[in-house]
């Protein structure tokens, strides 16, 4: 009967397809066609199906940034506008209830905003002064938000001592700290009282939480020796950069020297060094209590860079971007800062001063910080906001010598293999959306890192037709996992033949047979 012939012919088709499978295992052993290895029986890992269900090594924290970067990938495959991945894993960061991990996140989402660059090293884009004044910018917008939430909780907390009222806005929030803060009767403040408030402490927190508008206020109710400062705010409000013009800055710094550092007010003084840029050797401790200060005035105090040979001494008259950066990555470092101790002060002051690299570096060898750290880098080289090595089998931070100061390289490709290789055995799926992250790095013989990962995952798991799929008896592929990724630079039939061939490198030619011919490609050609 018609069933009966159908039976034969695919018998015959299968057996054709053994025999050809026997020449090209002989072909690639270098045996002669008749030497009989006994194929028919062993087992093809090819029909193997997944063996019993593996418990997933992610923890709570991990496998929701896994879900979202498994979302993330479907908007590229697809071809579709892709959200901000910064915006996105925030949120996943937002929803886990930790006030520090929402706080990492909250400086990626102020760093971020800064002019995009499609293309091209991200550390020499690092060096332009559009870029440089940008971060310096959003860095202290940071800060500044940030001291600004800290008033509000103190006066909060304190409301019969603040007397604020109910009076909204940034000079009766200052008013009111400072009426916490300062003790009354400070010795030492000079040039009256503003609402019974020392002038000068005003102004200061004014601008400590970035409101000049606020800072005036207090100005244009204060002795007429302070009146005269106006200009000044006025002029710093009107500047793009919150920068005096270079004639303005030379006379406040002549008048620092002069009079005001043998002052006894410290907010005065504090005042005058931060807008001026000078005196940038002390670091105002009566004021400047925490890192956060510490930062907030260096960025204050920062001006262009000089125009100096690579590898001539910075000369201290003025703070560079790149001498702030060296001076705490390399001249202060881990221990100044305590960061085995307080690893987020540190981070902090190395991710807004903008050294990226080093700082997710520090923060992925932080056990409980680890799974952030890596999203944070993915998020921003999704950006090319992360400056990478050359060299695929380089440290995980390199110094790049090309450059003046700490410019530091993060080898992105091995914090990825790093964190996957954890979970990449028992959750499949997400370590290859993972690696797919990795489809425009070349390895180290220019070949394409997300077929190589793959390659070596199908090896190190077996799981060649959860990942690849298998053939049917008619010949025709059942699609893998790999094939979740058709499109957008992955080609799933490339990415199997390179698993052959890495099967082949490795003496596993019963592999590497079954691959070739899931692949198409005939080892006898």
């Amino acid at each position: 009967c018609f069933e009966d012939v159908e039976k034969q012919q695919l018998e015959h088709m299968l057996n054709e397809w053994k025999q050809e499978q026997q020449r090209a295992l002989n072909t690639l052993l270098g045996a002669p066609e008749d030497f009989n290895i006994g194929l028919e029986h062993q087992t093809s890992v090819l029909g193997d199906s997944v063996g019993g269900v593996l418990k997933s090594l992610l923890d709570s924290q991990e496998m929701a940034y896994a879900k979202e970067i498994i979302t993330y990938n479907r908007f590229i495959i697809q071809g579709t506008v892709r959200p901000s991945l910064v915006q996105k894993l925030s949120e996943v960061a937002d929803s886990l209830n930790n006030k520090k991990v929402s706080e990492l996140w909250e400086m990626v989402r102020y760093m971020t905003q800064v002019p995009a660059q499609a293309s091209g090293d991200p550390l020499l884009f690092r060096r332009s002064k559009a870029l440089q004044t940008a971060l310096i910018s959003q860095a202290k917008k940071y800060l500044q938000d940030r001291y600004k939430s800290y008033m509000n909780n103190v006066v909060t907390g304190n409301l019969k001592e603040a007397q604020r009222g109910g009076v909204p806005g940034t000079y009766p929030l200052v008013r009111s700290f400072v009426n916490i803060r300062v003790p009354q009767g400070l010795a030492g403040l000079e040039d009256g009282m503003v609402d019974d408030q020392p002038v000068w402490a005003l102004i200061y927190y004014c601008l400590r939480c970035g409101d000049i508008k606020a800072a005036l206020h207090c100005v244009h109710r204060a002795s007429p020796q302070v009146k005269e400062f106006s200009t000044i705010l006025q002029d710093i409000e009107k500047s793009p950069d919150q920068k005096l013009n270079p004639q303005a800055e030379a006379f406040l710094q002549r008048q620092y020297r002069q009079q005001i550092k043998h002052m006894t007010d410290p907010y005065k003084r504090a005042v005058y060094s931060v807008i001026s840029a000078c005196d940038i050797e002390y670091d105002h401790p009566e004021v400047a209590k925490a890192a956060d200060d510490y930062l907030w005035f260096k960025l204050w105090q920062i001006r262009e860079e000089p125009l100096l040979p690579l590898g001539e001494p910075h000369s201290g008259e003025k703070l560079t971007y790149t001498h702030l950066q060296s001076l705490i990555l390399e001249e202060y470092g881990e221990s100044h800062y305590n960061a085995q101790e307080k690893p987020l002060v540190y981070y902090q002051v190395l991710f807004l001063t903008g050294q990226f690299e080093a700082a997710l570096e520090f923060l992925f060898r932080v056990d409980k910080f680890r799974v952030h750290a890596v999203h944070m880098a993915m998020a921003m080289h999704q950006q090319n906001l992360l400056a990478l090595p050359t060299a695929f089998d380089a440290s995980l931070l390199t110094e790049d010598s090309k450059y003046r100061g700490a410019a530091r390289r993060l080898n992105y490709a091995r914090l990825i293999i790093l964190y996957v290789r954890r979970f990449e055995t028992t959750d499949i799926k997400e370590a290859l959306n993972y690696y797919y992250f990795l489809r425009e790095i070349k390895g180290p013989e220019d070949e394409n890192l997300f077929a190589m990962c793959v390659a070596d995952l199908a090896q190190e798991t077996q799981q060649f037709a959860v990942l690849f799929g298998h053939l049917r008896q008619d010949g025709c592929r059942v699609p893998g996992l790999i094939d979740t990724f058709q499109g957008a630079q992955v080609d799933p039939l490339f990415v199997i033949e390179k698993a052959a061939s890495v099967s082949e490198e490795r003496g596993l030619t019963e592999d590497a047979i079954n691959l070739y011919d899931l692949s198409g490609v005939s080892v006898l050609d």
